[in-house]
């Protein structure tokens, strides 16, 4: 079984030979440091590669499925700072996520690693870390709770709460909401961007798929990877003039065009 980081050098190396002719790419597999697990793994795909007519977007995808399969083995099963990590949940940009088990209070959490591709990346750990300080910051009951962060074999980690539920995409998923619980779900979102903005934070990414209902009817307003600071006199714009981040079917106008925005930002994309 290879690690993450191996099938990150077996995507590597797959792509490097797949933009060669086909008649060079054993050579070039040959005269690699790479070791013959990986040149294994590479060589099937590029067999994969002539066999099928998919193109290369989706073998790379293949191997990025791989990839977060082979990281959730590697992980399930490991008792991380007190933390026994029960079953991989799902897989984002930033990272992944994973069921645990505090085994000291018996109470199931969220641990979410923030991506091997970003080990190295200083903002991208900054911003990470950012996350859990933001939602630390507050405490509401519509707001997910963090209880901590840790490093892992190199790889940085936020737990959380887990929340048995179904994020409000996915409830839509199912067919339009009844105008009473769409009324609820918006009073308590609601409620939780006041606290948020009383504190001087804003979202920045308000959109279905970061609202979560829980079996009981509670609302939780959950990852906050992209909150920053409101800007005022005695506080920092965090975010660069220019640099643009978000969802952009919910973000404002001021959002989109990368300049410092505030609290009206999270009105607009609820």
């Amino acid at each position: 079984m290879l690690s993450p980081e191996r099938w990150r050098l077996v995507d590597d190396l797959f792509h490097e030979a797949a933009e060669l002719p086909p008649e060079q790419r054993a050579r070039f597999l040959a005269e690699t440091h790479a070791d013959e697990q990986i040149k294994r793994e590479v060589l099937s795909l590029l067999s994969a590669e002539s066999r099928d007519s998919d193109s290369p977007e989706l073998l790379a995808a293949r191997v990025a499925a791989h990839w977060v399969e082979e990281s959730s083995r590697s992980i399930v099963g490991a008792n991380i700072d007190g933390y026994l990590v029960k079953s991989f949940l799902s897989e984002g940009g930033m990272g992944e996520t994973y069921l645990a088990e505090e085994i000291a209070l018996r109470r199931p959490v969220v641990l979410k690693f923030l991506s091997t591709a970003f080990s190295d990346d200083s903002g991208r750990i900054q911003r990470f870390l950012e996350e859990a300080r933001a939602a630390s910051a507050l405490n509401h009951p519509n707001i997910i709770t963090v209880h901590g962060t840790g490093v892992f074999e190199g790889r940085h980690y936020i737990v959380t709460e887990f929340i048995d539920g179904e994020t409000v995409r996915q409830r839509l998923a199912k067919g339009p909401m009844p105008a009473a619980d769409a009324f609820e779900v918006a009073i308590q979102a609601a409620a939780a961007l006041c606290v948020a903005h009383q504190a001087g934070i804003i979202h920045r990414d308000i959109k279905p798929a970061n609202v979560m209902i829980r079996w009981d009817g509670y609302v939780k307003l959950i990852d906050f990877g992209l909150a920053r600071p409101v800007q005022r006199d005695d506080r920092r714009e965090i975010t660069r003039r220019g640099e643009v981040l978000g969802t952009l079917d919910y973000m404002a106008p001021e959002q989109v065009a990368g300049v410092p925005v505030d609290e009206r930002a999270d009105l607009y994309s609820s």
